[in-house]
């Protein structure tokens, strides 16, 4: 089933670039919007800045600066939209992810369906 959001531009944290590509590949024929990616922390702060995206989709353990410390100052910067962390975790983890300011904690591996589920979730869809 294809979902057509109107999101208009989502961004993808992810530093394994096949993942990367995947979770781009399940967005291209469901979603008209920008398919923005970073590749880790320090860029997805950059980006987030940047592009002002109304989705992140953030991984955890990543070079040069880790997940939560990109979602905390992403939060400090003022970015108010969902942030969705799709990682392998312990639950030690998860609640850090909550505690930096995480709105779902997701574990890897994802289906397709519940990608975009997710999606359409925070598009208001649901």
């Amino acid at each position: 089933m294809a979902y057509k959001m109107s999101i208009s531009k989502i961004l993808i944290v992810e530093d394994d670039i096949p993942t990367n590509r995947l979770f781009q590949f399940f967005l291209k024929s469901n979603f008209d919007g920008e398919i923005i990616s970073a590749y880790d922390g320090y860029e997805a702060v950059e980006k987030c800045i940047e592009h002002q995206p109304e989705l992140i989709f953030m991984d955890i353990n990543m070079p040069y600066k880790d997940g939560i410390t990109a979602i905390q100052e992403i939060r400090t910067s003022g970015y108010t939209n969902p942030i969705v962390v799709i990682s392998s975790y312990s639950d030690s983890t998860k609640k850090k992810c909550y505690d930096a300011g995480a709105d779902t904690v997701i574990t890897k591996p994802i289906a397709r369906e519940d990608f975009l589920g997710l999606v359409k979730k925070f598009n208001g869809n649901a």
